[in-house]
């Protein structure tokens, strides 16, 4: 799962935009659009363009537009393609249709919409320039504007489409893969609305054209604002001068810390200023107030309409009807057997680690502990009991090290070969974004699976979670030989060299690390016969497991011990060390399962039929009935900045529940010894199928039975 400080990650909001248009089947992320037809003058045949034929690193690189006017070029290409590619499959007479002309034509149609809307938004992440970061803003609206007048509720399309699978489909040979995505394609119609009449789908359309609007800004008010406070010396107590050294201000003879991630993880586990904590946490859980508390509401009530018009009870409803969990009622009884089942298990960590509290930290009336402690209690209590002091610990984690070996371990247990691209050495080095990034190319055998782009650092303007997105999706034939290479990005916010000092990782951020390279290779892995099954485009509550089951490596003593080394001396973690750290594995589970309820609940509650609830209240109640240890504290506003409401929608739950059948699939992993034969095994039956098959026959095809939740809760300690 993304990691405990990783929850308001990301992972989140890359949206790596599937289109439910009723032309292809809603599978990951139902990407809300909007838009204008295209005029007729671009209806002539499409050409190729450098994102559908990618053979090199070069090509890899080039596909990152440089200027204003490539963006601008990427959009307009993407028009004057889909028009055509449109007009083609309506021409084709009913008696004519195949697989390959119609069913085909459509996938390929989307995967095109798909790769340009993806390299917008990942432009707009991670790009330095402000003006090409509002270029690609403002184009990935236009881009919307066209699909949606476009190809949403396109009838002509959806009868092209119902011709086929109801006509020659049924005579046709088809894989298994192929009926698949005709059945789920079928499914999906009812959901984009098609059975609608004619007034309310225009009414449908509008709502999704306003809610592209809304989830847009409210990402945007979050990525853009970026607070700080200032102090002096004497409030960063608990820090070394080697830590504080960057935040040093010399025009003012102060320091300057920032709400990104290395920051707030440094304060809020060091320093023992308690003012300093409380005020930096109250700074980044404020962030977008008040203007996305309103724009949180639209939305509620926008997809509440949508939901209402197709037919659902709620939006709730609506978006879990597609998933593995399929409704409300199955989620709330998971969420509900865990909150019993963990209750306990908090409650004895809260008196265990309050037992003795550190110097800065004092109860609440209430004999609670205040947010803003939370943390820094259970950093000392590890530093006084367990003898773990992460920061001492980070020195074994250098990064380049830490990458080496993590490609290291995959390489074997994968069977893939990774390559590190020198960026400067190509032609089209001039679109590097950043000098920072690097590149990964990945093959098996002969067969060239794809390209990594790592893009690791903090800086300003840049998304400030992590998380990994996919520009172009692998594609394989028939017969398993990739035709078309993946191309995808992992971007983090990890410390930085400081002087002569190596970037260090924390053991925290080499758990980050070992996750999103979990959705990296599910990627680059997964290439399938079609786009929309390609890759992470699984269901949604599934597909965290690839990234949290790798996670479960750095409990490994031997993995342990082979990825550290310290930065200087390059000696291992000695066995006591990585002991201690193994015996900690799940000292506060109990907490980091409420505090996963309490944002599954809420995300669940903010969709149901409650449209006039103030979910500021929901999210206080929550807090208050699942972590009863903590004080809430009513000057937060953090619902302003759960960006998970936006793209994860009512399924945030999907981090718990895939939880589970990635500790499930972890364990048998370890009972059969991680080597490269079972590694082989879990990349042909689970991850190298994509969303090509339904996530549970994925489970039983690796594990020869029927999942379970033992291993789970053994793991959690309750």
């Amino acid at each position: 799962m993304v990691s405990y400080t990783e929850m308001e990650k990301v992972m989140k909001k890359i949206k790596l935009i599937i289109f439910s248009i009723g032309l292809v089947p809603a599978t990951w992320y139902i990407y809300q659009i909007q838009g204008k037809l295209m005029n007729s003058a671009l209806h002539t045949h499409p050409k190729k363009t450098i994102l559908d034929n990618i053979k090199t690193a070069d090509d890899a690189l080039s596909i990152f537009p440089r200027t204003s006017a490539d963006m601008q070029k990427l959009v307009d290409e993407l028009k004057h393609k889909t028009v055509a590619r449109m007009q083609e499959i309506i021409a084709i007479p009913a008696s004519e249709r195949i697989f390959k002309n119609t069913a085909r034509a459509h996938d390929i149609l989307d995967s095109d919409v798909e790769k340009v809307m993806s390299l917008l938004e990942l432009c707009q992440m991670v790009y330095p320039e402000e003006e090409l970061r509002k270029t690609a803003e403002k184009l990935i609206i236009e881009c919307s504007n066209f699909i949606i007048d476009t190809l949403v509720l396109n009838k002509q399309m959806h009868q092209a489409f119902m011709d086929y699978a109801q006509g020659n489909a049924k005579q046709e040979k088809l894989t298994s893969q192929e009926q698949f995505f005709i059945d789920e394609t079928l499914k999906g119609f009812k959901r984009a609305g098609f059975d609608l009449p004619e007034e309310q789908q225009q009414e449908f359309k509008k709502l999704q054209k306003e809610l592209a609007e809304l989830t847009q800004a409210f990402d945007v008010n979050i990525a853009k604002d970026v607070r700080s406070i200032t102090l002096d010396a004497a409030a960063l107590q608990g820090l070394t001068p080697e830590q504080i050294a960057p935040f040093y201000n010399e025009k003012t003879g102060l320091y300057t810390l920032k709400t990104d991630y290395p920051t707030m993880d440094l304060i809020l586990q060091n320093c023992s200023v308690e003012s300093t904590r409380k005020a930096l946490w109250k700074e980044f859980n404020n962030r977008a107030f008040p203007e996305n508390i309103e724009i949180l509401q639209k939305v509620i009530t926008v997809r509440h309409k949508i939901a209402q018009l197709l037919g659902y009870e709620s939006y709730t409803h609506y978006n879990l009807d597609e998933s593995m969990a399929e409704s409300p009622e199955r989620v709330e009884k998971f969420l509900k057997e865990l909150e019993e089942r963990s209750a306990a298990k908090a409650q004895q960590e809260f008196e265990e680690f309050t037992r003795t509290l550190p110097a800065g930290v004092t109860l609440t009336s209430q004999g609670t502990l205040n947010p803003w402690d939370t943390r820094y209690v259970l950093y000392q209590y590890k530093k006084a009991h367990a003898s773990i002091d992460e920061q001492a610990i980070a020195e074994y984690f250098p990064l380049e090290k830490t990458i080496d070996v993590l490609l290291e371990l995959y390489e074997e247990f994968l069977g893939l070969t990774f390559e590190q691209i020198a960026l400067n050495d190509l032609p089209h080095a001039a679109h590097i974004w950043h000098p920072d990034v690097k590149l990964i190319k990945a093959t098996h055998g002969d067969q060239l699976l794809g390209y990594l782009f790592l893009d690791l650092h903090p800086r300003d303007n840049k998304y400030t979670h992590a998380c990994h997105g996919s520009c172009i999706h692998g594609l394989q034939d028939k017969q398993g030989n990739q035709t078309v290479p993946a191309v995808s990005l992992v971007i983090a916010n990890f410390p930085k060299a400081v002087g002569e000092k190596p970037a260090l990782l924390l053991r925290n951020d080499v758990n980050t690390f070992f996750h999103e390279f979990g959705h990296a290779v599910h990627a680059l892995c997964g290439a399938t016969e079609l786009n929309a099954f390609s890759g992470t485009k699984t269901k949604r509550d599934f597909v965290e497991l690839p990234s949290q089951m790798l996670e479960e490596w750095l409990w490994q003593p031997e993995v342990l011990k082979r990825i550290s080394g310290h930065y200087q001396s390059g000696i291992k973690l000695h066995d006591e060390l990585i002991a201690a750290i193994v015996k900690i594995k799940n000292i506060d589970t109990g907490f980091f399962i409420r505090r996963q309820l309490t944002l599954a609940y809420l995300s669940l509650a903010c969709f149901n039929d409650r449209i006039d609830d103030n979910m500021k209240r929901e999210y206080e109640l929550l807090f208050n009935r699942l972590m009863p240890q903590q004080e809430y504290c009513p000057e937060e506003n953090f619902i302003a900045s759960f960006g998970h409401l936006m793209g994860y929608g009512a399924q945030y739950y999907g981090y718990l529940w895939s939880k589970v059948f990635a500790l499930d699939l972890f364990d048998f992993i370890k009972s059969q010894g991680l080597t490269g034969e079972i590694g082989a095994r879990y990349r042909d039956l689970v991850i190298g199928k994509g969303g090509s098959k339904p996530p549970m026959d994925l489970l039983r095809d690796f594990l020869g039975r029927d999942p379970n939740s033992e291993a789970f809760f053994r793991d959690m300690g309750i």
